[in-house]
């Protein structure tokens, strides 16, 4: 029992392993990988239940083991269904605003589809934690936090006129921000903040006097990144692999 359980989680480990080298590489998750990662998942679920674990994974009362297989069959397809339905109802939005991509949602749909409630519960929480370090050490290293938050001041600003919710930027991760009116005097701003107090070099560097474009092509117009750099080494499916191997440390 318990080297079938290790198969599963480190089956999982790997496809959730693929799946962040390939969103950082890419930017894009495929779905024959989606599809591989799910074909797994209900195998290694039917397998366990067959085996006689515990229809919620991870879960070692001995009631679980008691009662009718229809019984434990049940309790775990509904198991399954929650751990699916959990991050979907967490992300959709920020999916919906391509703050996310598509791909990172159906990656945790599919780990939870396979850890069950619980798990899928505590695996969005500490990708979120994962993120939130990610993020900070990639805007550390830039120094770009203050046209980033001049973005966000915009984003919120149009949102605001148009009375309803607007894409966070154009397309997915690598893809264009969004063009925002009267955004790009804050991000020549910002620009200049960051480059005349020579934190990240001269004023051409950072982009306020064109050496990675002039505010109209840091900003909105153009087509261009408003942060005023390329986010593309950003991938949520590296830290969801972080937390999921986090959660099986300390579950295994």
């Amino acid at each position: 029992m318990l080297s079938l359980i290790l198969f599963s989680s480190l089956t999982l480990l790997v496809f959730a392993a693929v799946c962040a080298v390939s969103d950082y590489l890419t930017g894009k998750i495929p779905n024959s990988l989606i599809l591989c990662g799910l074909s797994c998942a209900v195998i290694s679920r039917f397998a366990l239940l067959f085996a006689g674990s515990p229809a919620q994974l991870f879960a070692q009362p001995a009631a679980q083991h008691a009662g009718p297989f229809f019984a434990r069959l049940l309790l775990m397809l509904g198991d399954m269904a929650a751990g699916c339905l959990i991050p979907f109802a967490i992300l959709i939005v920020p999916v919906c605003l391509r703050m996310l991509g598509g791909g990172d949602l159906k990656l945790l749909c599919v780990i939870g589809l396979q850890l069950g409630a619980g798990g899928s519960l505590r695996v969005v929480w500490y990708s979120f934690l994962a993120a939130a370090a990610e993020s900070a050490v990639i805007v550390l290293r830039r120094r770009n936090l203050h046209a980033r938050l001049a973005y966000l001041r915009g984003y919120i600003r149009d949102v605001a006129a148009a009375g309803r919710a607007l894409p966070y930027r154009e397309g997915a991760r690598g893809g264009a921000f969004r063009s925002f009116p009267g955004q790009a005097s804050d991000v020549r701003a910002a620009a200049e903040e960051n480059g005349s107090a020579g934190e990240n070099g001269s004023a051409a560097e950072n982009g306020s006097a064109g050496g990675n474009g002039s505010a109209a092509e840091n900003g909105r117009a153009g087509g261009k990144r408003s942060a005023g750099e390329n986010d593309g080494e950003f991938a949520f499916a590296v830290p969801v692999w972080t937390a999921l191997a986090a959660y099986l440390l300390i579950h295994l």
